[in-house]
């Protein structure tokens, strides 16, 4: 435009704009085959980015809810162990209680023995036997007025018949 109207050109380099746009021109193929490469990277580092984060909080859920499945098996072999502990415990309460029942079931077994032996001696003496077996059944020692009330039975009848002999049982010899 100036040169037509006999002005003077100033003349300048090409500005950088201009340079980048006649590069686009000239090799616009390449150019937007290497914008799409480019593109497609970053796309590529946020999707794996933004999987890893969700992969991550994915193992940590599963993680918290592996500890929360320990902790109740924990508790819960903990409460049966207790369980099981109770129950040997109530057993063992209850052993005890059956063996004082059948220590006091002998000693009223003598007793009753010992009040019948003036008058059914048999009756005494067979008495103060279940004396006798109450006490051996737990294991403890022959309850001495059990084993007394049988001795005097035995001498006041003149001997005790045994089941399935034909001897009469006259003595005794008890051994604790």
């Amino acid at each position: 435009d100036r040169h037509l109207r006999n002005e003077a050109i100033h003349a300048r380099p090409p500005s950088t704009t201009y340079r980048m746009q006649k590069i686009a021109r000239r090799y616009r193929v390449p150019l937007l085959v290497t914008l799409s490469i480019v593109l497609l990277l970053i796309a590529g580092v946020v999707v794996s980015r933004s999987q890893a984060v969700r992969a991550m909080s994915a193992e940590q859920l599963a993680e918290d809810r592996r500890r929360q499945a320990e902790n109740a098996v924990n508790r819960e072999i903990e409460q049966k162990n207790k369980a099981q502990e109770q129950t040997k415990r109530a057993e063992s309460a209850l052993r005890e209680v059956e063996r004082q029942l059948r220590v006091a079931n002998s000693q009223r077994l003598a007793a009753l023995s010992a009040e019948s032996r003036p008058d059914y001696p048999a009756r005494s003496a067979y008495l103060a036997t279940e004396a006798i077996y109450a006490t051996q059944s737990t294991g403890d020692a022959i309850v001495a007025n059990a084993e007394n009330a049988l001795r005097q039975s035995l001498q006041r009848v003149g001997g005790f018949p045994l089941s399935g002999h034909d001897n009469m049982i006259s003595s005794l010899l008890f051994s604790h």
